[in-house]
């Protein structure tokens, strides 16, 4: 009988597919790995360097959410209220849900405040992911923002923030290591039912402890 089998290529393609921009892909992700792990533990495939690296990143990421979350829930209580659960959170990407009971207005539709802070949170829990990664724990706050609300929310919404460029996170860093301290400018999209329901951006700045 023939195993299935997943490779680094199709591993990777789950974890940056565009085109599937909502809360299962990371499941799928989870999915991968262990059918990663069967398939090396077994000898049927022996893992190149980059491959081993790319899935002992993924392990740690999938180790680190729950600790994230309870660490959102007990320091930032209104993480806790709204309902506010990682989905996915590592240095490329992270995703953020909440369910809609928690966070209702009068009109039966997500409060834009629960939206706002959403994506605030988004912004705010990638720069700790990707400084963790630096072994640094900065002092973050934002300075500004701006939320676009494109259509009304009826049901559970996230917040997902992909990874800036290259250049924008060079700059941020080689600030930060020279002087001590850094903005970043990031850009989150609101989903909801597959659709791209808000935009918000955030200037943050990193002050070191």
């Amino acid at each position: 009988m023939k195993m299935e089998t997943w490779s680094f290529e199709s591993l990777e393609l789950q974890t940056t597919e565009s085109g599937n921009r909502n809360a299962k892909n990371p499941r799928a992700v989870r999915s991968g790995i262990f059918c990663l792990l069967k398939t090396f533990l077994s000898g049927h495939e022996n893992p190149s360097k980059e491959e081993s690296d790319w899935l002992k990143m993924l392990i740690s990421t999938s180790q680190m959410e729950p600790q994230l979350e309870r660490y959102l829930h007990e320091n930032i209580p209104l993480t806790k209220a709204m309902g506010i659960k990682i989905i996915l959170a590592s240095p490329e990407r992270v995703l953020l849900e909440c369910p809609l009971e928690p966070n209702i207005n009068i009109h039966g539709t997500a409060f834009g405040g629960s939206i706002s802070a959403l994506a605030t949170i988004t912004g705010w829990l990638w720069i700790q992911v990707y400084m963790r990664e630096r072994k640094q724990a900065p002092k973050l706050v934002i300075s500004e923002s701006r939320m676009q609300y494109l259509e009304p929310v009826t049901g559970t919404f996230s917040a997902e923030l992909r990874a800036p460029s290259e250049k924008i996170i060079s700059a941020f860093t080689q600030s930060f290591d020279r002087r001590g301290s850094a903005r970043i400018d990031l850009n989150v999209s609101v989903l909801s039912d597959g659709e791209e329901v808000g935009l918000f951006t955030g200037t943050y700045a990193a002050l070191k402890t």
